[in-house]
């Protein structure tokens, strides 16, 4: 089994809020740059579907992570005590976007990650983008798709 496929198979679960996430990390032996690639799934996206690309960036040096959120949990209060910078201006956005824009977020604490790339699929786009407003310095670039 390569050293990818390794990886890619021992997941780490963490509790966020909402429940129990799983997330894949993957690092090549060389790093080509230091700032690693978080892929962003959408709803009904799981690790596998982006294996091929995780795949591909791992492959180009990169470290790469993915996840897979949990499905429900963390009503709005629950949500807005968790948001640091809790204003007026995130009251509009849904519970599960803030939600899930907050487990983005938390992936990257687990890890100890202080700035990350993004490349975002469907929802994943919406959870990256409010990811990105709660905490812009976290961010370096974004790709929606």
């Amino acid at each position: 089994m390569s050293s990818f496929e390794k990886q890619f198979e021992n997941r780490q679960k963490i509790e966020s809020l909402g429940g129990m996430i799983e997330i894949v990390d993957v690092t090549p032996e060389k790093l080509a740059k230091e700032t690693p690639v978080l892929f962003a799934p959408g709803w009904g996206e799981t690790q596998e579907t982006f294996k091929d690309s995780l795949k591909e960036m791992f492959e180009l040096g990169r470290r790469v992570l993915s996840l897979s959120h949990a499905r429900e949990g963390g009503d709005k209060e629950d949500i807005k005590e968790n948001v640091v910078e809790a204003t007026e201006k995130f009251a509009d956005y849904p519970a599960d976007e803030l939600r899930k824009a907050i487990t983005l977020l938390a992936v990257l604490a687990e890890k100890g990650i202080e700035k990350i790339d993004v490349v975002a699929h469907s929802e994943g786009a919406i959870n990256a983008v409010i990811a990105a407003a709660l905490h812009p310095e976290k961010i370096r670039n974004m790709v929606l798709v």
